[in-house]
């Protein structure tokens, strides 16, 4: 099936703009994109504002790790970035 967008990119950013909350596994599941710490950086280098929570989890070994999950901040980013 053709996507609608031109790339990874597009795809989040379209996302994200609609108020949804993303971390790794949804971003990569949604768009295939494996890297989205790297993609809200570049977002973020245009202009683009984001909340951003640290959940904790235990591993199967016991042990803590962590993970971010992104929102865009819709009234802080720049209103002309998200028409």
């Amino acid at each position: 099936m053709k996507s609608k967008y031109k790339s990874q990119k597009e795809a989040l950013l379209s996302i994200f703009k609609k108020g949804a909350t993303l971390d790794w596994v949804s971003a990569f599941k949604m768009t295939g994109c494996s890297k989205l710490a790297t993609r809200v950086s570049d977002y973020k280098k245009l202009g683009y504002v984001f909340k951003v929570e640290i959940v904790t989890f235990k591993t199967m070994f016991g042990t803590n790790g962590n993970y971010n999950r992104y929102t865009l901040d819709l009234k802080l980013t720049p209103k002309k970035l998200l028409k």
